[in-house]
């Protein structure tokens, strides 16, 4: 093999160099994320490896994190018999813990319109999940909300609000992913990642125990 060769990849090589699936590589090669090449006299597609350095450097750092204790896990995180809390908000973290203490399987959280889902998305994650978080809201306005709750600087800091955090010298910290050159470092880096629903293609969900999705009667 000549020092040509050992510069180029194929797809299925590529990929499993940076450390993804084959399908996700050929969704950003069409989308122009990160163009494949064809060389001379051959109709393969190729990848440099200069180019897949950054991306397979970003899903090394993610592999870290989730190897890292998480905050979900080492929070002193005050839910269930907090007073501060809506019924129906300490009555949802009850019942996923109690479901993923036995299970994985995916589950779908119903809960009365005006409940506050904020909340519940807020502290489900303690005590519950194994690492970060992703956060998927059906429009901007609602992420602009969440982000607000789930950022621990704000005066809107739901956690402060309702005193299930005292302690955030470790966080928990939140990314949000905004459009084609979303910040992957800043979700790596993140407990919780929040966007829209139009948004997300590789966030880096590392650590996740199965998935919940809520929604209102």
């Amino acid at each position: 093999m000549t020092d040509a060769d050992s510069e180029f990849m194929r797809v299925a090589a590529a990929a499993d160099y940076i450390g993804i699936s084959a399908q996700t590589l050929r969704r950003w090669d069409r989308d122009g994320r990160l163009p494949a090449v064809k060389r001379p006299g051959s109709s393969h597609r190729y990848y440099r490896r200069a180019d897949l350095e950054e991306y397979r450097l970003e899903y090394r750092r993610a592999q870290d994190a989730a190897e890292a204790i998480s905050i979900f896990a080492t929070a002193n995180a005050d839910i269930e018999a907090n007073d501060l809390l809506r019924e129906p908000q300490r009555d949802a973290h009850r019942a996923v813990r109690e479901h993923f203490a036995s299970s994985n399987a995916p589950g779908i959280l119903q809960i009365p319109v005006g409940c506050g889902k904020t909340g519940i998305i807020s502290t489900l994650p303690f005590g519950i999940s194994e690492g970060r978080v992703l956060v998927i809201t059906p429009n901007l306005t609602i992420r602009k909300g969440v982000q607000d709750a789930l950022d621990i600087t704000s005066r809107e800091c739901f956690w402060t609000k309702t005193r299930v955090l005292s302690d955030f010298t470790a966080g928990p910290w939140t990314a949000v992913l905004d459009g084609p050159s979303a910040n992957v470092h800043d979700a790596i880096e993140s407990d919780f990642v929040v966007t829209n629903v139009q948004q997300p293609r590789a966030v880096p969900t590392a650590g996740c125990r199965g998935s919940l999705r809520t929604s209102s009667t």
